[in-house]
């Protein structure tokens, strides 16, 4: 072997030695950061939705320090301490995503809770990070638990509850490195692979959360990967849907007011406050409440809510577009207005 390429390989090795020194003395001295412990969502083969992992306990850790906080899935995937199978037709159920779940709050500072606290009615939350064309579905799971429905909350969120679900084109074979570049080119930006990269270090690495979790903390480094684009903010929002989205969504909708009195909570997305797509945005959030309202459903839409603080961006978390537990909060007290 040359000595360059001998040079190399010991190298390559004595980092790739280091990296996994690093990855288990952090797992092994500060279990908090271990991924192990992270929220797991796994598609149930019963049923075919996703769900949580049942009768767990982990943790739902930013490594931007935002939150920490326990989660439980109880036996049936659900984040909830009441049982669904034991449900009644006086209960209310809430149906919705990441938001509903309370993506970063403790459980008792979800919107459903507080809504149980101030109507006096038991809230069953069966959420899940899905869309809408999973809330027909997981209603149809309580009913085969036992739950017995009548009101129905189905929370809304306008950044990505929208989705056509027809099935995406199969994306173009891999045969080589060459063409694993042209297709990133072709298909996604580079915004998109850093994001997927940094994903997967999340969920899979405690030396990435741990040096990511000390550089947010250091305000001055912070801002220059910022800069750079290694750090996403709140900046980044998504527009509106593709075509069929709407319409296909909408039919959901109307399937389960058939069966169900249903009360619409219209979630904002933060791109009508920040970036750069506040007209567009803001275009489609009036089409959805208008189409909404031509189907007579009842409406609670907390745009207008928040606007009115003068402060809308401050229900969210500082570098997550969840809404912390203060956006809880002033929903389940607009819900709780319009139930009663």
């Amino acid at each position: 072997m040359p000595p360059s390429l001998a040079r190399a390989f010991v190298f390559v090795l004595t980092c790739v030695s280091a990296l996994f020194i690093a990855e288990w003395s952090i797992r092994l001295a500060l279990p908090s950061y271990d991924p192990i412990g992270n929220t797991v969502f796994q598609k149930d083969p019963s049923t075919g939705l996703v769900l949580g992992q049942r009768n767990s306990v982990s943790r739902q850790v930013k490594n931007s320090g935002d939150y920490d906080v326990g989660i439980r899935i109880n036996r049936h995937g659900f984040r909830d301490r009441n049982d669904v199978a034991t449900g009644r037709p006086d209960d209310l159920y809430v149906v919705g995503d990441s938001f509903t779940f309370g993506w970063g709050v403790e459980e008792g500072e979800r919107f459903s809770s507080r809504l149980s606290a101030l109507t006096g009615k038991r809230t069953l939350n069966l959420a899940s990070p899905v869309n809408i064309d999973s809330y027909e579905k997981m209603l149809s799971y309580a009913t085969s638990l036992g739950a017995e429905i009548r009101n129905v909350v189905i929370a809304i969120n306008m950044i990505d509850d929208f989705v056509t679900t027809e099935p995406a084109p199969a994306p173009a074979p891999v045969t080589s490195p060459a063409d694993t570049v042209r297709n990133v080119q072709d298909g996604m930006t580079v915004a998109v692979v850093i994001y997927r990269v940094k994903n997967f270090l999340v969920q899979n690495s405690a030396f990435y959360f741990a040096l990511t979790s000390s550089l947010n903390s250091i305000d001055w480094l912070r801002a220059a990967l910022v800069r750079v684009g290694l750090i996403a903010t709140l900046d980044n929002v998504w527009g509106a849907p593709g075509p069929g989205a709407v319409e296909q969504s909408m039919a959901v909708l109307s399937r389960i007011a058939q069966r169900y009195s249903v009360t619409i909570l219209l979630i904002p997305s933060r791109g009508l406050w920040i970036g750069d797509k506040q007209k567009e945005l803001a275009g489609y959030h009036q089409r959805i409440y208008d189409e909404l309202a031509r189907r007579c459903f009842r409406i609670v839409d907390m745009r207008p809510v928040m606007e009115a603080t003068s402060a809308p961006i401050d229900f969210h978390f500082r570098n997550d577009g969840h809404w912390n537990p203060k956006g809880h909060a002033l929903a389940a007290e607009a819900l709780a207005k319009a139930i009663r």
